[in-house]
């Protein structure tokens, strides 16, 4: 896997948030979860409202990841297209329909991670719109 050895993964995890940001997601969060797993050091968790608006959310992340070297280790999506999850290693991306975040609760099952504040990551750009 090529990465830019100059970006921490927190900054991978605001550029994969961003990146969801700017296909309109909704309720956008990162989660620091190093401290309490080996799993990754943040997950990124998204919420689109349709099948067509989760793929390009999707998309985007992927396509964000690919710009700066990240290729994914893994990727699911459940049959219907109401969540997709993509695994960067350090960086794990959940982008879910509202049904399927309310489903798997993962902001509850991980409720001991450290939420960074939405202020830390969101692009200055994208606050002013």
């Amino acid at each position: 896997m090529t990465k830019y050895p100059a970006l921490s993964p927190f900054e991978v995890a605001v550029v994969a948030a961003n990146a969801a940001e700017a296909k309109k997601s909704l309720n956008t969060r990162i989660l620091e979860v190093n401290k309490i797993s080996s799993v990754a050091d943040y997950f990124v968790l998204c919420t689109g409202e349709s099948t067509v608006q989760l793929k390009a959310i999707a998309d985007a992340v992927q396509e964000a990841m690919d710009t700066l070297g990240y290729k994914p280790i893994g990727q699911e999506r459940d049959r219907i297209g109401k969540w997709t999850l993509l695994d960067f290693g350090e960086i794990v991306v959940h982008v879910m329909h509202p049904q399927a975040r309310d489903f798997y609760r993962i902001e509850d099952f991980w409720n001991h991670a450290t939420p960074i504040a939405r202020e830390q990551w969101l692009r200055e750009e994208r606050q002013a719109s």
